[in-house]
């Protein structure tokens, strides 16, 4: 048997600095105090930023000429669509930059945090996705779900791929929730706590698992949910709130 090849030693390399250490405290002391590795952080964003303004520009001008040879073209024309393929071809490239930036100023922002907080290991990379699966009856069901700060202080937006309730008689649902906070982040963190919770409570004493009774199920927990929020929001005197959307899968 061939012997096993040796483990490679840590390296502790701040890449952006192009500076080494020779252990992790002393990397993490760099990113976190580090005058030159500030310095480079800003550099990087606002290059990154210089970059998605850029393409935000050129994304608005290739949809104007989207919008010119619909007016004023015969769209049946061989060359017309041709022309507006290419237009389309090019505006595609354009958003998947417009976004790629976008995620490396994301994964900057959370980067940050963490090194100041000195949570940053060597090399990690924040995570900005997460995809999840489950069955319901004979359903395999995957739900992926990415988020942008952009360029708001907070993230005011949350997403729930895990709600899984059952029903009276023992069927399974399974569910997703998109939740778009607004003027704070309090009432959104309420409600991935709070909602699935809710849903249960007010499914479990349906006797069967009709549409019906999930519409009212449904109801019913957002209307509690909502009053176990406001109570909280009144104590903080906040004006916190969101909106949402909400998936139930379940067998028929």
């Amino acid at each position: 048997m061939a012997a096993a090849a040796p483990v490679p030693p840590p390296r502790y390399i701040c890449f952006l600095c192009k500076r080494k250490f020779k252990d992790a405290p002393l990397l993490s002391r760099h990113k976190q105090l580090s005058e030159l590795h500030r310095r480079n952080i800003l550099k990087q964003d606002e290059e990154n930023q210089k970059q998605k303004e850029e393409l935000r520009h050129a994304i608005a001008q290739v949809r104007k000429q989207i919008q010119e040879i619909d007016r004023s073209a015969d769209p049946a024309e061989k060359e017309v669509q041709n022309q507006r393929s290419m237009l389309e071809l090019k505006l595609r490239q354009a958003l998947g930059e417009y976004g790629q930036a976008q995620e490396k100023l994301e994964a900057s922002r959370v980067m940050q945090v963490a090194e100041r907080n000195g949570t940053a290991g060597a090399g990690s990379i924040p995570k900005k996705a997460e995809v999840f699966e489950t069955r319901c009856g004979n359903l395999l069901i995957s739900a992926g779900a990415a988020s942008w700060q952009g360029n708001k202080d907070v993230q005011e937006d949350r997403y729930i791929l895990d709600i899984q309730l059952e029903a009276s008689g023992g069927q399974r649902i399974v569910g997703f929730c998109v939740l778009d906070g607004h003027s704070g982040s309090l009432c959104v963190d309420a409600l991935v706590e709070w909602l699935p919770r809710n849903l249960q409570k007010c499914l479990t004493p349906k006797t069967a698992l009709t549409e019906e009774h999930l519409r009212q199920a449904v109801t019913e927990a957002i209307l509690l949910t909502d009053e176990e929020f406001l109570t909280k929001a009144r104590e903080r005197e906040v004006l916190d709130g969101s909106t949402g959307l909400l998936c139930l899968i379940y067998p028929d």
